[in-house]
């Protein structure tokens, strides 16, 4: 099933993603970093262009972050690369993207690295994290990002 929602996920089927990892959000036979792994691509796929359409929308925004939060208590390899990101042990964007595409049990695109860093930073209310990233946005991401700035 993991790999079944990332292959959905990579496919650009956000809702199929998100359906397919909410049946592991039990937890049951799952370890807990799959879970984590599973709580990640569920944060990615709620937080695309396919999943908020046109407008941005504060439940589905909601719904990202929250995950992305239990991914991170879930995740102890992402937790303890978010954890340098965040302290400023590694101040350099791409670097970040590389970190985080360098964890061994989470597979990640460039451009899924560079989401996750930006909603990891939204999540925890770290503006300055994500004016940093904004060098690295995606460009469907700039386009949501300036229409809402401008309402």
């Amino acid at each position: 099933r993991l790999q079944l929602g990332y292959c959905h996920l990579c496919n650009g089927d956000a809702a199929q993603a998100v359906g397919t990892l909410e049946i592991l959000d039990s937890g049951l036979g799952i370890l807990r970093s799959q879970l984590g792994t599973a709580k990640a691509y569920m944060a990615l796929a709620l937080d695309s262009p396919a999943a908020l359409g046109a407008l941005p929308q504060p439940h589905v925004l909601r719904r990202a972050e929250d995950a992305i939060r239990e991914c991170l208590v879930l995740h102890q390899n992402l937790r303890y690369v978010w954890s340098d990101i965040e302290s400023g042990a590694v101040s350099n964007p791409v670097e970040a993207v590389q970190r985080l595409r360098g964890i061994c049990d989470l597979d990640l695109t460039s451009m899924q690295a560079k989401q996750l860093l930006r909603l990891m930073s939204r999540s925890s209310g770290r503006a300055d994290l994500i004016q940093v990233m904004a060098s690295l946005a995606v460009p469907q991401q700039q386009q949501l990002q300036q229409q809402q700035q401008q309402q």
